[in-house]
């Protein structure tokens, strides 16, 4: 949340999808900053990387910049009490030992959270309104494995505090006291993917069908490796794994993309796509302009043109400019990760690798 979401039409089109409700915090042992949002999402594995995007009006996002550091809290449905007391000014309270833990990295993490992660800062992007943050995953743990993890959804459901007067955004950081604090529940080290999943895999995040057409020839996959990261222009940001044909299109001077949010009848899709038909378009994959596919179900579709944003090891990250975002007449909820993660065990990320002919013949 921050101070241009009601002004950007696309972020409430992108409202559809699923959004599990993260605190991003950061402390350098005097001062922290600390905000909730959902504009974050997994960025690649071995190693265990993390996206978020920062509104730079934060002054987390220049904190990040400076220690290299950061942690991202999963919210849980029992966490709301500092909430409440936070976004209506009371900044103090994140010093409150009842309420709040210190992180291995000295950042502030909620209590009640499903679990937390700390991540050192491996890359970065000036979105211009946002920064867009790069992490791998360092240490981290599960503080209550039974609680489930409360969504944006659910916060705008009940009352949408986007735009309301007395929500009070979290610009300034705020004095910082750590020794009150006791120390939040760790995981043992190394702390490697399957301890990182352990955490961020309890989160609820909606998946996409993204699609990829340049050259005469079309790139499919499912993932949540995928967020909005910026209001001007609205942008989304797609991570890929380095050796994904994605890549390469990517590449492509005004390659498209064409994003689909799927909802719990596109199984078929997902099931299709998993084995790996060569040149068979999976079933529910409808072809439109442009040479691209979308889910037949969605939700909501998101298309513009993509053009590399980083590039960090094993790992790429494109943006895509939205030049058109339309909300689909389906009321069906958006098909989640972990729904993906139970039938194909997958990660969140589905790319067999393969690519097809362009839709249409373009």
């Amino acid at each position: 949340m921050d101070s241009q979401s009601l002004a950007d039409p696309v972020e409430l089109i992108y409202d559809r999808r699923v959004r599990g409700a993260l605190i991003v915090s950061v402390a350098d042992g005097q001062n922290a900053h600390i905000h909730g949002g959902c504009w974050l999402a997994v960025a690649g594995l071995r190693p265990a990387r993390l996206m978020a995007a920062i509104p730079k009006e934060f002054r987390a996002a220049a904190m990040i910049e400076q220690l290299g550091r950061f942690t991202v809290a999963v919210a849980s449905r029992e966490d709301q009490e500092w909430q409440g007391r936070f976004y209506h000014g009371d900044l103090a309270v994140v010093n409150d030992s009842g309420l709040f833990a210190r992180s291995p990295a000295g950042a502030p993490v909620p209590a009640r959270a499903v679990g937390y992660v700390d991540f050192r800062l491996i890359a970065r992007a000036d979105l211009g309104d946002f920064l867009l943050v790069v992490g791998e995953a360092v240490s981290g743990g599960l503080l209550n494995p039974g609680a489930q993890n409360l969504t944006v959804n659910e916060i705008v459901a009940e009352e949408d505090p986007r735009g309301r007067e007395e929500t009070v955004l979290p610009f300034a950081a705020f004095p910082y006291h750590p020794q009150l604090l006791p120390p939040a529940r760790s995981t043992p080290s190394p702390f490697d993917d399957r301890a990182f999943l352990d955490v961020v895999g309890r989160r609820h995040w909606g998946v996409y069908l993204a699609a990829t057409a340049a050259g005469g020839v079309t790139h499919l996959m499912i993932s949540g490796w995928g967020i909005q990261a910026s209001h001007q222009p609205a942008s989304l940001v797609l991570a890929a794994r380095a050796a994904s044909p994605v890549v390469s299109l990517w590449r492509e001077p005004g390659a498209e993309v064409l994003l689909s949010f799927l909802s719990a009848q596109d199984r078929p899709l997902v099931e299709d796509l998993a084995a790996a038909h060569a040149g068979q378009v999976p079933l529910g994959a409808v072809p439109t302009d442009g040479g691209l596919y979308r889910s037949k179900q969605a939700l909501a579709t998101f298309q513009g043109r993509a053009s590399v944003l980083i590039e960090q090891g094993n790992l790429v990250i494109a943006k895509v400019v939205v030049e058109r975002a339309e909300e689909g007449p389906a009321e069906d909820p958006n098909l989640c990760a972990e729904e993906v993660d139970a039938w194909l065990g997958r990660g969140g990320h589905l790319d067999p690798g393969l690519t097809y002919p362009a839709a249409g013949g373009h």
